[in-house]
């Protein structure tokens, strides 16, 4: 602003240059208020930052503490539930391991055949898909030999409807 306040002066033309000094008298004056304001917030920015921060530092102990309420409650369960599967605290004194082996056993032999079953159906296996396709053809074949049905007219639907008839 000074340039042009002066460049109007040396140029004649007063109220342009007196235009450019109010205009940078103006421009002084908030840059002070601007000053002047900051420096006043700058005690309660400080503030408040520090708030935020204890604030901050409260919810990770309060996580940290739910975490930690959360494990012991688990432990305590876990602890509890050991004490009466050992024990039989409460229910019929001693624990009949034999039995729980047998569940157990039970359970896993239950998943691996439905896992078989599963990919038996899925035609994970091709070879065993082949294997049943092949067996159809025998049973057509045999099925032919002893008059049954047509070799030409044997398909998979009609054997199985054939062996049930």
């Amino acid at each position: 602003m000074g340039r042009s306040r002066r460049t109007a002066a040396n140029e004649g033309r007063r109220e342009e240059a007196l235009g450019a000094i109010n205009n940078q008298v103006l421009a002084e004056e908030r840059a002070q208020a601007y000053e002047k304001n900051a420096n006043d917030l700058a005690p309660s920015l400080a503030v408040l930052n520090q708030q935020l921060a204890e604030l901050r530092m409260q919810k990770q102990q309060r996580e940290t503490a739910a975490t930690l309420l959360e494990a012991r409650s688990k432990v305590a369960k876990a602890k509890t539930n050991a004490a009466r599967t050992i024990g039989n605290v409460g229910q019929n004194p001693g624990v009949d391991f034999e039995a729980l082996d047998r569940k157990v056993d039970r359970q896993e032999a239950t998943a691996a055949a439905l896992s078989d079953m599963a990919s038996a159906r899925a035609a994970v296996n091709p070879d065993l898909h082949l294997a049943d396709l092949r067996r159809r053809d025998t049973v057509a074949a045999k099925a032919a030999e002893l008059g049954l049905l047509t070799v030409e007219s044997a398909s998979p639907g009609q054997i199985s409807r054939d062996k049930h008839a």
